[in-house]
């Protein structure tokens, strides 16, 4: 059988997509996903002069010809292996003969890297990455073809993002003042002596490190006693992000530290040495923002809450540690009035209360107070750990509440109110758990 010139093989098929890739920017995609693709074809069915197939692939962009990959007759499938992650390849395969005659090529197989567009923006998502091989080349619905979105869950976020870095001597709130949605600004160790507000802004303020505490210890924004440190009054949602700062020696009439009446995320922040009247570390005015992973500790309130303040929110406080604060009259480390904040995960400790309420004051809320130990809070009057007041739809649930003291009720002391508490250890509450 003569071959050449004959349109023989069948058309190249593939499994689907090949990788499905979770990046970390700081890794390279090859690091992630190692690069091959596999074909297969249908087996051809002419006579006995098949000998094989020959295998082609080139990088796009290459206008040599490639060598061919020669397999044998009863070969229907090949990976080709190490490519480069960024290219994007093109192969098609052909038959050939006993004398090294070849078909006709079969179709092509273009193979890219296609990176996830949640928001739909055209722009896509380096962190996320897949492998499509088509004859047009094209990515699936939901993907694009290239990398440029510096936020993947905004629309109105793009490609024109940029990481500004703040040294001691120069100013957070000007880089702020100059940022676009979608900007990080990266602030070094060290004490800057100035109150930001985020003005609306859609940007990352963040250390160098959030996830390491000794950098978080050394990146430091201090108030200087006078006026709140960090302000979130315009708007915000959770793509304004505080992550991985120190905030100190705030003064204000509401919230020390932090004042807050949007929903940003503050993150891996500690929040410590900050006076107030309304919520010495944080005060959530009809708030709905996520506080995680923070440590709230030794702040002070000269009427109500000296760790955090919630009044009219439903501000999430997940996996937090409140600590050592004080109050001159309710509320130690946490007072929610009129809220549904949840708060989860949490360590509530060695807070104290000039009347009630040590470790938590909940007054007419519907919040849930989840996993979460509740150890060695104090209040002069009622409720060491909680003071729970005109609050029936509040939910306790899987909690340690122990080693609390007050004058009434060292666990819990409940007005007017029953709430849900449910698979609860209380021990060593004085004069008693309620």
């Amino acid at each position: 059988m003569n071959i050449n010139g004959t349109r023989f093989l069948g058309k190249i098929m593939l499994a689907g997509i090949l990788y499905f890739c979770l990046l970390n920017p700081s890794r390279a995609l090859s690091d992630i996903c190692p690069r091959s693709i596999p074909l297969a074809w249908d087996a051809n069915s002419e006579d006995d002069d098949l000998a094989g197939y020959c295998i082609y692939y080139k990088v796009d962009s290459s206008s040599s010809y490639p060598e061919c990959i020669k397999v044998n007759r009863d070969t229907t499938s090949y990976t080709i292996q190490e490519l480069d992650s960024g290219e994007t390849y093109v192969c098609w395969i052909t038959a050939y003969d006993n004398v090294d005659l070849e078909s006709e090529p079969s179709d092509e197989l273009i193979c890219r890297i296609c990176y996830q567009d949640n928001d739909k923006d055209g722009y896509g998502n380096p962190d996320i990455a897949i492998q499509e091989c088509t004859q047009t080349g094209s990515c699936p619905l939901g993907y694009v073809d290239n990398a440029d979105d510096c936020n993947d869950d905004n629309f109105n976020i793009k490609n024109i993002c940029i990481e500004v870095h703040i040294y001691p001597g120069q100013s957070i709130q000007a880089a702020i003042e100059a940022a676009h949605d979608g900007d990080v600004i990266i602030i070094h160790e060290g004490i800057y002596h100035e109150k930001i507000n985020f003005k609306g802004k859609a940007i990352t303020v963040k250390s160098a490190d959030p996830n390491n505490p000794d950098v978080v210890a050394a990146t430091i924004i201090d108030g200087g006693g006078s006026g709140v440190v960090i302000t979130f009054n315009t708007d915000e949602e959770s793509d304004s992000i505080l992550s991985g700062i120190t905030v100190q020696n705030g003064k204000g009439s509401m919230g020390g530290g932090i004042y807050c009446t949007s929903s940003p995320v503050i993150t891996n922040c500690t929040i410590t040495g900050n006076s107030a009247k309304y919520g010495g570390g944080i005060c959530c005015m009809g708030s709905s923002a996520a506080i995680k992973n923070c440590n709230i500790s030794e702040n002070s309130s000269t009427w109500v809450a000296g760790g955090v303040y919630c009044g009219f929110s439903s501000s999430a406080i997940t996996s937090c540690t409140i600590s050592k604060n004080s109050t001159l009259y309710d509320g130690g480390g946490i007072l929610l009035v009129l809220s549904s904040s949840p708060v989860s995960d949490c360590n509530i400790t060695e807070n104290s209360a000039g009347y009630d309420g040590g470790g938590i004051y909940c007054l007419d809320s519907s919040s849930s107070i989840t996993n979460t130990l509740i150890h060695g809070n104090s209040a002069s009057s009622m409720g060491g750990g909680i003071y729970c007041s005109s609050s029936n739809d509040l939910v306790v649930t899987k909690c340690t509440i122990e080693r609390n003291s007050a004058d009434s009720g060292g666990g819990i002391y409940l007005d007017n109110s029953s709430p849900t508490i449910t698979d609860c250890l209380f021990r060593e509450n004085s004069p008693g758990d309620f």
